[in-house]
């Protein structure tokens, strides 16, 4: 694993707000549609794993995204 340091002087104004959700890929063939209008909205995937589940959902990938918050005058 890589570290990335944090820079310890910038300003209050600089640092980021992010939200998050994630996406549920119960049929990736047929989500690619679901994920590109996420990304339309500013949503970017950050990561991916795999879920267990139930019944003929035991196991499927889920999407993390995130999106860039507007800065709130900090």
């Amino acid at each position: 694993m890589t570290a990335i340091p944090i820079d310890q002087g910038a300003e209050p104004n600089d640092i980021k707000t992010w939200e998050y959700t994630t996406f549920d890929l119960t049929k990736p063939k047929t989500d690619i549609d679901g994920l590109n209008r996420l990304g339309r909205e500013g949503w970017e995937a950050v990561s991916m794993v795999s879920s267990w589940g139930v019944g003929w959902r035991l196991v499927h990938p889920i999407v993390l995204l995130r999106r860039l918050l507007p800065n709130d005058g900090l």
